[in-house]
């Protein structure tokens, strides 16, 4: 049968050093991808064999290689939009808010800027709301 190999762990390794690293030792790579809140897109996030295990030559190990973190679509909120309302809508989108008192500070909390103010921002990631 196939000669016997201990899997390698590639954990954290960017792909083509985990191919490199497993075909080295005559496995075979499967990878799938995987969107990541905490590991840099194109790195390994788990493989299966895990490292350490013992195999044969030419069995498959499949890796889950990051994506990065998922992007979603920021909700417009319009300038001068309630802070409750502009509020309740990024929560909605699965952001998490925080505000900044624009100078002068009136008291009105109507948003007068947003940041991140682009199309798309990280599933997860904190808008700051500027209100007046």
């Amino acid at each position: 049968g196939p000669e016997p190999v201990t899997v390698v762990s590639v954990v954290g390794a960017t792909l083509d050093q985990a191919r490199t690293q497993l075909d080295a030792i005559g496995l075979k790579v499967e990878a799938q991808e995987a969107f990541s809140d905490t590991v840099e897109a194109g790195r390994v996030i788990s493989q299966s064999p895990e490292g350490g295990t013992e195999g044969h030559r030419t069995d498959t190990v499949t890796l889950q290689v990051s994506k990065g973190p998922e992007m979603v679509d920021l909700p417009d909120i319009p300038y001068g939009a309630a802070l409750p309302d502009a509020k309740a809508a990024l929560e909605k989108a699965g952001f998490v808010v925080d505000t900044q008192r624009a100078t002068p500070y009136f008291g009105l909390n109507r948003v007068v800027g947003q940041s991140p103010d682009g199309a798309q921002a990280p599933k997860g990631s904190t808008v700051t709301l500027t209100i007046t």
